[in-house]
């Protein structure tokens, strides 16, 4: 007698309608729900109470993913927002004025591995305790050589390669879904779930500070697509399978 046991393991693609499908890394979790709609009409005719007929429905059809990995794509996805990637990095000259225990911003990122200085009236070394350099700045030390609202040069190497993204810049957009896996309590077996038109509703929260690996869930409103025609056929998902054999 064969068993139909489940343990899903496999790549997830997502993308905007009409756009290719894109790779979003690692999933934790994917998962469909379902809202049933039940009316019921008592049973009056007896003491025994209960309901004589019931009528179910799908009220709406949604779901989650997990994702584990902050790129930028993923975070723009989850957060509505846009995302660019940009190669204008290298050598950089900000200016700032001192205020102890305030940042000095840097208007690019700081790449922590390059050679950067610090110069004003004089030269300032991070190792004589005059700053604390930040990848977004510098952070003027009490007890040091700096002299408070002077005017500060600082020069550093900004990553060639980075993203930026502008969070809740964009309003909802319907993606489809692709999940190309394995069964791995069926030794393997190829499972396939495609999701037609879904709304990837803004996350609850992203965490930036945390002692463990970061994780991105998106609820999902599953909506009916129309271009989807014929008897039988679900205007939401479809579901690929293989059959252990009998």
């Amino acid at each position: 007698m064969s068993t139909f046991c489940y343990v899903g393991k496999g790549e997830m693609y997502m993308g905007k309608i009409d756009n290719p499908l894109r790779f979003v890394g690692n999933v934790s979790e994917f998962k469909v729900t379902v809202s049933e709609n039940s009316v019921g009409q008592k049973d009056w005719t007896s003491t025994g109470g209960g309901e004589k007929c019931a009528l179910s429905r799908i009220d709406s059809v949604g779901g989650s993913v997990s994702l584990l990995e902050y790129s930028p794509e993923n975070l723009a996805m989850a957060l509505y927002g846009n995302s660019t990637s940009s190669s204008d990095g290298g050598a950089q000259n900000d200016t700032g004025e001192v205020v102890f225990g305030s940042l000095i911003e840097t208007t690019h990122l700081v790449d922590l591995n390059q050679p950067y200085t610090v110069v004003g009236a004089a030269s300032y070394t991070e190792e004589a305790g005059d700053f604390k350099m930040t990848t977004g700045g510098v952070r003027p030390l009490k007890g040091g050589n700096m002299v408070a609202d002077e005017t500060v040069t600082i020069t550093y190497v900004s990553p060639t390669n980075y993203g930026v993204i502008e969070p809740f810049t964009e309003s909802s957009t319907p993606y489809k879904i692709k999940f190309t896996g394995l069964n791995e309590a069926q030794s393997g077996r190829g499972v396939i779930i495609e999701v037609y038109k879904t709304l990837v509703l803004p996350t609850s929260e992203v965490s930036f500070i945390n002692d463990d690996f970061g994780s991105i869930v998106s609820n999902l409103k599953l909506l009916s697509d129309d271009t989807v025609v014929g008897t039988g056929l679900s205007k939401f998902m479809k579901i690929t399978m293989e059959f252990p054999s009998t």
